[in-house]
């Protein structure tokens, strides 16, 4: 599961999710990872109160509308130690 990367993408997609002020869509970075049976995974890391490292399942166009705990508390969510870590479980700056 996951991409093979290359020393220099996988140096730029550390750069990428470790660096929130630079993200896009700010304050969530989408990411995604190949899943099982070839399907693709997604989902996001939230700039929030120390979740930097934690990425929430899903899609970020689908979310509701509320308080941070209200939106991302019902989703599964994985918590990292390290940005390091999410890229070696497979996920990559979508």
């Amino acid at each position: 599961m996951g991409y093979v990367l290359t020393e220099q993408e996988r140096e730029r997609h550390l750069a990428r999710i470790s660096t929130p002020e630079d993200w896009p869509m700010w304050p969530v970075c989408p990411i995604k990872r190949s899943g099982k049976n070839g399907g693709l995974e997604t989902g996001f890391l939230v700039a929030w109160e120390g979740r930097l490292t934690t990425v929430f399942d899903g899609n970020i166009f689908e979310l509701g509308k509320g308080t941070f705990d209200e939106v991302f508390g019902p989703l599964p969510q994985k918590q990292y130690d390290n940005h390091e870590a999410i890229l070696d479980d497979g996920w990559v700056v979508d």
